[in-house]
């Protein structure tokens, strides 16, 4: 350990993830932070000792190289302690590294997906890891169910938000900080719905374009805008994606982002947009629903136990029951009925979201984790 109140802590995660911001700000409180990723560091992730290595994606060799490389930073680096997000990439490096103490961070599409391999990896990952952290209480009382896993070894609090971007005074002001309107075309007083998460099977874009489908035919001002970026893991479901929505002649009604989206940007997106769909098979409290909630966005989310804890069903946002393209588009029919009052409450949740859910609430609870595990746990390599 560095001093009495400062730890070397190796963060293992995806980089590229403005997500990553609230840990990285572990360094802000006396901890030196060193970041290992095989994607390149998101301009907004500051304070940190950042270190790229370069693998090609999915293989097994990949993987030996990236656990070498990993052993080998351990036994250079003498770190305090190692934080891994993702069980079934990075966790399972951090697994296979032997080091201990180990916070294992779950996202949800890690641990909720099926299958006998799946499992078989997070169970291991988890039972060896000295502490596990989640943002939801579903996810906890899941993990425990299981796995199984004792509720005291797994750590719950939502990541929290970034007050300084995230808040309802740009819808208010229409004043947008970022040129992302300018690049996508996108009009200031355009009609406009957002789907915030990056293209995957997980997330029902198949559904929301079929329920876009039966909006545009009724309400053809409205035009979409879609998450994808460049990369090989998304690339065949965009191809499918594209090919549905020519063969749905919403060609023109679909607004692709095109590239990763810094906070800032997705901040103007959360507050042009009138209604964010946010309706994934499984998930965590997910930050891209508090960001846009926050945003004063109302938002249509499928029916999951996370999620009841930020949207009042027909007061800030609608729980669809069952996810479907009609009753995605039911929500949004009920939502322009009485759009002035939804987007009035919608404005007041997200005032209300924006205190209960700072990010300074989550960096002070993680840090005193860290420092008690620090203390606690002697650093070894099993």
């Amino acid at each position: 350990m560095l001093n009495s109140t400062m730890a070397k802590i190796l963060l293992l995660a995806n980089a590229s993830s403005a997500l990553l911001r609230c840990w990285v700000r572990l360094g802000d409180q006396n901890h030196q932070i060193h970041l290992v990723s095989t994607k390149a560091k998101d301009p907004s992730l500051g304070n940190v000792i950042f270190r790229r290595v370069h693998v090609k994606e999915s293989t097994i060799r990949s993987y030996l190289k990236l656990l070498f490389t990993i052993k080998k930073i351990v036994k250079e680096l003498k770190p305090d302690i190692i934080i891994s997000h993702y069980t079934t990439n990075y966790g399972m490096i951090a697994n296979h590294s032997g080091f201990h103490p180990h916070i294992a961070v779950v996202y949800g599409s890690d641990v909720f997906r099926k299958g006998f391999f799946l499992k078989l990896i997070n169970r291991r990952v988890l039972r060896n890891a000295d502490k596990i952290f989640v943002s939801a209480e579903h996810t906890r009382n899941f993990l425990h169910e299981n796995y199984p896993l004792a509720k005291s070894k797994i750590l719950t609090k939502s990541w929290g938000i970034n007050t300084k971007l995230f808040t309802p005074e740009i819808r208010e002001s229409r004043n947008f900080k970022t040129k992302i309107l300018d690049e996508l075309n996108l009009e200031p007083a355009g009609k406009y719905l957002l789907s915030p998460r990056l293209i995957g099977s997980v997330y029902n874009h198949e559904q929301i374009l079929d329920a876009f489908a039966l909006i545009s035919r009724d309400y053809p001002e409205y035009k979409l805008i879609m998450m994808h970026y460049n990369i090989a893991a998304t690339d065949k479901y965009y191809n499918q994606l594209k090919e549905k929505v020519r063969q749905l002649q919403l060609t023109d009604k679909i607004v692709w982002s095109g590239r990763y989206l810094s906070s800032e940007e997705m901040a103007d997106l959360y507050s042009l947009a009138e209604v964010m769909i946010n309706v994934p098979k499984y998930d965590q409290l997910a930050s891209t629903l508090l960001e846009g909630l926050s945003c004063g966005c109302f938002s249509i989310v499928s029916n999951l136990p996370p999620y009841y804890e930020v949207v009042r069903d027909g007061w800030n946002g609608f729980i669809l029951p069952v996810t479907t393209s009609k009753s995605i588009y039911k929500a949004f029919v009920k939502f322009v009925q009485k759009k002035n009052e939804y987007q009035h409450n919608a404005l007041i949740g997200g005032k209300e979201i924006l205190e209960k859910y700072r990010e300074e609430y989550f960096i002070s609870y993680i840090k005193d984790e860290v420092d008690l595990l620090v203390r606690t746990v002697k650093t070894r390599i099993k």
